[in-house]
């Protein structure tokens, strides 16, 4: 699935679509070993390529090398199981910043919250400060009246 909002969707279905090509270019190197299948690139060789190129590794092929189908499979699957633990550490950092949010979020609801009391604190003892005085000064009519 996709990550919207948090700015790993187009990672992940990155990442979904090299593990897809991983997985058929496997099976296609099996079949190719076992003289059943096409001998072309596929796609998860194209994908393979860009991912190599993207991140600027040391471990790109050289064309002129062979190598054997349990190493290309070994080559794969550690690729595979990077990519899983990549996957694993970016969720984790997203969780961190997600809490870190939801605790700013949460202090600062607590401060408005506050700055809200405080001001109907103020509120309230103007309030009772004037009708204080308003008493006061009808107190002091009658007591006028009366004299």
């Amino acid at each position: 699935g996709t990550r919207v909002g948090l700015g790993l969707g187009v990672r992940m279905e990155d990442d979904e679509a090299l593990a897809r090509a991983i997985a058929a270019s496997l099976e296609d190197q099996k079949q190719v070993s076992q003289g059943t299948g096409p001998q072309q690139k596929s796609e998860e060789d194209l994908v393979k390529g860009n991912e190599l190129k993207k991140e600027g590794t040391e471990a790109k092929e050289d064309k002129g090398t062979k190598l054997s189908l349990e190493e290309r499979e070994a080559l794969m699957k550690t690729k595979l199981e990077e990519l899983k633990r990549r996957k694993v550490e970016e969720e984790k950092v997203m969780e961190r910043q997600r809490e870190l949010e939801r605790i700013r979020v949460g202090k600062e609801t607590i401060q408005q919250k506050r700055i809200l009391e405080d001001q109907e604190r103020q509120r309230v003892l103007d309030f009772r400060k004037r009708e204080k005085e308003e008493n006061r000064r009808a107190k002091q009519a009658v007591m006028e009246q009366i004299a």
